[in-house]
C-alpha cells in the first residue's frame, strides 16, 4: 500500500482494518434492489439477509469511528466507542419499546382526524424521514433509522396494503433513482492520480463480495 495513503501516523495496519472495514459495508439500498428485482424481498431469504446486512452495516458504522481515532491520533478514544454504542443502544430500545406503541396511535389519530386522501402514506413518509434524520444527527447512518421506522409502520394494523403499494412506488419510482444518481456524484474520478491502486482496491471488493456469496451460496 503507498505510504501517503496512511496519514499523520503512517501506521500501516490501521490502514489495512480501514480498508477492510470500508470493504465490508453492504450497500443497503442496493441489496434491497437486487431482493426486489428477484422478488425475494418479501421471502424469508430476503428479510434475513436484509437484516445481516443492516445489522453488519451497524457494527461497521461503529467501528469506523474508531478507525478514525487511531489514524488521526494513534490511539483509541474510549470514551467516544463507549458514547457510539450506548448511543445505538439507546436508539434501537426507544424505537422497539416506545415506537412500538406511539406509531399505531399515531396512524390512529391519523385516521380519525384527517379525511384526506394518502394520509397515512404521509405519516409513513414523515416517520422514515424523521427516522433518518435522528439517526444521521445521532452519528449512525441514516438508512438504519429508516429502516427502523420502516418496520415500525409496517407493523401497525391500520398502515393498508394498498399505502405499502403507493408507498413502493414512491420509493422505487423517486426515491431509488435520486439516490443511486446522487451516490454517482459524489464520485470524482477526475481527481483519480493512482489509477493502478483504484484498480487493486476495486478488484479486491468484487473478488471478496462474489468469491464469499459464491462460497457462502455453495455451502447452504
Amino acid at each position: 500500500l503507498p505510504e501517503h495513503f496512511m496519514g499523520a501516523v503512517g501506521n500501516r495496519e490501521v490502514l489495512a482494518l480501514f480498508l477492510g472495514i470500508g470493504m465490508s459495508i453492504t450497500a443497503i439500498p442496493v441489496l434491497a434492489k437486487i431482493l426486489i428485482e428477484l422478488g425475494m424481498l418479501r421471502r424469508n431469504f430476503g428479510l434475513t439477509a436484509l437484516g445481516a446486512g443492516i445489522a453488519e452495516d451497524l457494527l461497521g458504522w461503529l467501528l469506523l469511528p474508531v478507525m478514525l481515532d487511531l489514524a488521526k491520533r494513534g490511539r483509541v478514544d474510549a470514551g467516544s466507542v463507549v458514547q457510539a454504542v450506548t448511543i445505538t443502544a439507546l436508539f434501537i430500545v426507544c424505537a422497539w419499546g416506545l415506537g412500538s406503541r406511539i406509531v399505531p396511535f399515531l396512524f390512529q389519530e391519523v385516521d380519525e382526524r384527517l379525511r384526506t386522501p394518502y394520509r397515512r402514506v404521509t405519516a409513513a413518509a414523515l416517520l422514515a424521514l424523521f427516522g433518518a434524520a435522528l439517526t444521521h444527527t445521532i452519528g449512525i447512518h441514516a438508512v438504519f433509522g429508516a429502516f427502523v421506522a420502516g418496520l415500525l409502520v409496517g407493523q401497525s394494523p391500520r398502515f393498508k396494503s394498498q399505502d405499502r403499494q403507493v408507498i413502493e412506488g414512491l420509493s422505487f419510482g423517486v426515491f431509488t433513482p435520486i439516490f443511486f444518481s446522487f451516490a454517482g456524484l459524489q464520485v470524482h474520478l477526475h481527481e483519480m492520480t493512482d489509477w493502478g491502486f483504484f484498480a487493486v482496491i476495486l478488484g479486491t471488493a468484487v473478488v471478496g463480495k462474489v468469491a464469499g456469496a459464491y462460497i457462502g451460496g455453495r455451502i447452504g
